[in-house]
């Protein structure tokens, strides 16, 4: 073989080896990031609770609670009152169903059944965390006005995690380039604009919001570890039944 083909060849070789190399780094790169993310978040939400809830120190959320809501314009409060939709039930629900139709189209089967499970998963793990906790709503609005159910942790900002956070997972696998960055800063954006209406319309805390951006980033991570491993695997079986049937064939 002359030398030119053969450092082309070798070269080609030692590419194709790092690519492999990195393709297995990023696969299990993303496993441990998820796993990671889902832990930090589990001990962050727990020391949250116990400090503001469970011990009741609660005074500078108490404090931020009344300055944001009473220092509100009418004008924002009208914007915000509009924007908190964004993470209500039936917003989320209808986008997460939307979102299943669409990967069912495109045969993603695994996922179509993970994402609206996902959903309805994490309704059930917000009802349950309120019901521990049972911490009383800001007492800033009128009995009337107040929402029902306990404050601990925000389901509005906990839902926008899960939906928005699946929706920009989903979307940037469609993207590429600068673009693959556009829904995550959609979607962390929309997060942000849900939970700060939330302190704004009095009908949380901050701590609140916060608690429910960490059990929401939770479960958004262990749902997205899940997904990755249920998407992933049928492609590994078919490359190693490949990789057996070449074998037997040599």
């Amino acid at each position: 073989m002359p030398l030119g083909i053969a450092k082309r060849a070798k070269g080609t070789d030692v590419r194709a080896g790092l690519h492999r190399r990195g393709g297995w780094w990023s696969r299990h790169a993303r496993l441990r990031a998820g796993t990671a993310s889902c832990l930090l978040s589990i001990l962050l939400f727990v020391a949250l609770g116990d400090v503001v809830v469970e011990d009741g120190r609660d005074g500078l959320d108490q404090s931020l609670s009344g300055t944001i809501s009473t220092s509100a314009s009418p004008a924002l409060t009208r914007v915000m009152q509009l924007v908190t939709h964004l993470g209500s039930t039936h917003a989320t629900a209808a986008l997460c169903l939307v979102a299943a139709v669409w990967l069912f189209a495109q045969r993603r089967w695994a996922a179509a059944v993970l994402v609206p499970a996902a959903w309805a998963g994490g309704q059930l793990l917000g009802a349950v965390l309120k019901i521990s906790f049972q911490r009383d709503r800001p007492v800033i609005l009128a009995p009337w006005d107040r929402p029902e159910g306990y404050s601990f942790p925000s389901a509005h900002t906990f839902t926008a995690v899960i939906t928005y956070g699946l929706l920009a997972a989903l979307l940037v696998e469609c993207l590429r380039g600068r673009g693959r960055l556009l829904p995550p800063v959609i979607a962390g954006t929309i997060v942000v604009a849900v939970g700060f209406s939330r302190v704004v319309l009095g009908a949380h805390f901050p701590a609140d919001v916060l608690g429910g951006l960490l059990a929401g980033g939770a479960w958004l991570s262990a749902a997205l570890v899940v997904l990755y491993l249920a998407e992933r695997r049928p492609a590994l079986r078919r490359r190693l039944s490949a990789r057996q049937r070449l074998r037997v064939s040599q």
